[in-house]
């Protein structure tokens, strides 16, 4: 009794479907047609392509370097005069947002914006950044080393304060 087999049944195979990544069409479709190439229904433009790429795939994420940032600003040019070199200046500074101003180096034309985008007048990466260190456990203090070991600007003690009564639920 103890030496009597099993019998394990075995799993059947599964049955091919066809190619899931092909677009499958229906074959009652009243489609219409348009008197266009079949190498332009295949190989669109690449404006189009690039249009494409950057609709489907938004920026996030804060991980640019200034350097890379200030050699590329260089080479633009000028709204109003059309000359190259441009200026970038930080204007100010709040937590880890910060405030640039564009300047031209031939004309007196200016442009200001911030590096984060602010949410109940509060710019939005302070915010994440208090409610991070809230949900591993931390407080200012490693939220102050965190900051010194990556090289950015601090969150003041007041501003820290102000955000964790914020975010509380």
């Amino acid at each position: 009794m103890g030496n009597a087999k099993r019998r394990v049944s075995a799993k059947r195979k599964s049955q091919f479907l066809g190619n899931g990544s092909t677009i499958k069409h229906s074959k009652n479709s009243s489609a219409t047609f348009t008197n266009t190439s079949s190498s332009k229904i295949k190989i669109p433009t690449a404006f189009d392509e690039e249009i494409a790429e950057y609709q489907c795939k938004p920026l996030t994420g804060n991980r640019i370097d200034m350097k890379v940032l200030l050699n590329l600003f260089l080479q633009l040019c000028c709204p109003r005069c059309f000359e190259e070199g441009i200026l970038l200046s930080e204007d100010s500074t709040y937590g880890l947002c910060s405030n640039f101003v564009i300047r031209y180096k031939h004309c007196d034309f200016y442009s200001g914006f911030s590096s984060s985008k602010k949410t109940l007048n509060c710019p939005e990466v302070n915010t994440r950044f208090v409610y991070g260190m809230r949900q591993i456990g931390k407080g200012f203090s490693a939220g102050f080393k965190l900051c010194g070991t990556l090289n950015l600007p601090r969150l003041s003690k007041t501003a820290y304060t102000n955000h964790r009564i914020n975010s509380c639920p």
